[in-house]
């Protein structure tokens, strides 16, 4: 990069690809012929600093944002698909033809006498806690699942809408 200076009095860097170009000077929008090729290294050249491009690499905390970012998202991805999965895994509870239909079963399977017994201590100290019907238990055990997946989900959003963020900050270099 050398200075040119322009009619007007100020200098601006021009490129050795501009040598022998007609451009406008960025100070006073005339038009003006650059010198060519072989008498640009009469011209004085620029400072270092300015030939140098400016810093296209992440700066430390950008680069551990991004990374810290990158990271959430991937785990909420694999959060979310594995909570997916297991979502899926469990098994539809039983309509309630399906459970009058296993409890006549039960019915049919035991005698009298074991069936008032169990009537009788059902609930009552020492038979155990009192559970809650098998489809309740799987409705409860989907809705757990069905929970932790769209936590999942909605962290996905919230990683990649940062990691977004990140990037476009960093590319408009800000």
């Amino acid at each position: 990069m050398h200075l040119f200076t322009c009619p007007c009095g100020e200098s601006f860097p021009i490129s050795a690809a501009q040598a022998g170009q007609s451009i406008q000077c960025p100070h006073c929008n005339q038009s003006v012929q650059l010198p060519k090729l072989r008498d640009l290294k009469q011209l004085p050249a620029t400072q270092a600093a300015e030939e140098a491009s400016p810093s296209r690499g992440w700066s430390a905390p950008q680069g551990v944002l991004f990374s810290v970012i990158f990271a959430c998202l991937v785990a909420s991805l694999g959060m979310s698909a594995w909570s997916s999965y297991r979502w899926l895994q469990i098994e539809k509870p039983p309509t309630p033809e399906a459970m009058i239909a296993m409890g006549q079963e039960e019915i049919e399977n035991h005698s009298a006498a074991q069936l008032l017994e169990f009537w009788v201590n059902y609930g009552q100290p020492g038979m155990g806690t009192r559970r809650m019907p098998g489809y309740a238990q799987v409705d409860a055990y989907r809705e757990s699942w069905k929970h932790w997946a769209f936590g999942a989900y909605a962290a996905t959003a919230v990683s990649l809408c940062g990691l977004i963020f990140v990037v476009t900050k960093r590319s408009s270099g800000r």
